[in-house]
């Protein structure tokens, strides 16, 4: 017995292949109608053919022209599609003149932080302390690295007056894919003095957790500032403060345990007892402190060791 084979089968059948049919299909697929694309994104240095057209087959890869610099924009018009359109055989016709197509370079912005830190390094090599503020003209700098690459972002120029700190520099990242921008602005030399950490009340006096060093700009501190925590802890308020605020001298009063004018008992240490009396002090003062007071029978002045408040000794034979 003869055996065929499936295909034998078939055409003994009268079954052919749609050969015809699938040519046809493909001749189809090549004539689909060559459109304009929508605006687009890209993130190579070139923008290609299939970025602006679709259905042009094996051309979709074919470098046009260079893309626009990192982060940056530009738009073809009727006219500039038409040209490559032509220039590249497709069978394209702008439906007016109000096609266009935008076309983005894809980045990622530089931040201010980065910036600021090339910025503090060109400072230091002008002698500039690294704890100095930096104030930028521009508050808001766009720089971009283009996606897809490592690029090293740097400062191409820099120039610096010391007499006023004011700089100037132009900061760049990557290579020709960028645009280079110009940055300026002004260092200020900065000091620690203490600020409130929080809200304290006229008469409160200042703990140690009430205030705290803070690095702040030196044409910002106020005349008569403190600069040393141990020269505000333990003090008085004189006026109500708030939470930010500098403290100055004249915010603050001395706390002492004895107050000028007010009676106080004087403790008289004699050889087997102690004596307790009262006198007017004469001046203010802390424990420790020596102070003045007089007996007010007496009138008789004499000084005296504060010991507590509104408390004070003086030995016989001082008196």
């Amino acid at each position: 017995m003869r055996k065929y084979g499936v295909l034998g089968l078939l055409l003994l059948m009268g079954i052919s292949f749609p050969v015809q049919a699938l040519e046809d299909e493909a001749s189809k697929a090549e004539a689909l109608p060559i459109t304009l694309k929508e605006n687009v994104e890209v993130s190579t240095r070139y923008v290609k053919l299939g970025d602006l057209f679709e259905n042009v087959g094996a051309d979709a890869d074919k470098q046009v022209f260079l893309a626009p610099k990192a982060g940056r924009q530009i738009t073809l018009g009727a006219q500039e599609l038409l040209r490559i359109a032509k220039n590249n055989q497709l069978d394209w016709q702008p439906l007016g003149t109000a096609d266009f197509i935008k076309i983005t370079r894809l980045a990622q912005e530089v931040s201010m932080a980065e910036i600021e830190s090339l910025v503090m390094a060109a400072l230091a090599e002008e002698g500039v302390p690294t704890d100095s503020e930096i104030s930028f003209v521009n508050k808001k700098i766009s720089l971009f690295v283009p996606v897809g690459e490592d690029a090293e972002v740097s400062l191409a120029s820099f120039t610096y007056n010391s007499r006023n700190g004011q700089f100037v520099a132009s900061a760049v990242a990557g290579g020709d894919d960028t645009s280079p921008v110009r940055i300026s602005g002004r260092v200020f030399p900065t000091v620690m003095i203490p600020v409130l950490t929080k809200d304290v009340d006229a008469g409160q006096i200042i703990m140690g957790d009430d205030i705290a060093l803070k690095s702040v700009r030196k044409d910002a501190v106020r005349a008569r500032a403190i600069y040393a925590l141990a020269d505000a802890v333990g003090k008085e308020a004189k006026r109500s403060l708030r939470t930010g605020d500098f403290v100055t001298k004249d915010d603050l009063v001395e706390r002492h345990d004895v107050e000028k004018g007010k009676l106080i008992t004087v403790m008289f240490i004699l050889k087997n007892m102690k004596l307790a009396a009262q006198a007017k002090a004469l001046e203010s003062g802390s424990i420790g402190d020596t102070i003045k007071v007089i007996n007010p029978d007496t009138k008789q002045v004499f000084s005296v060791t504060v010991t507590g408040i509104n408390v004070a000794a003086v030995e016989k034979d001082k008196i």
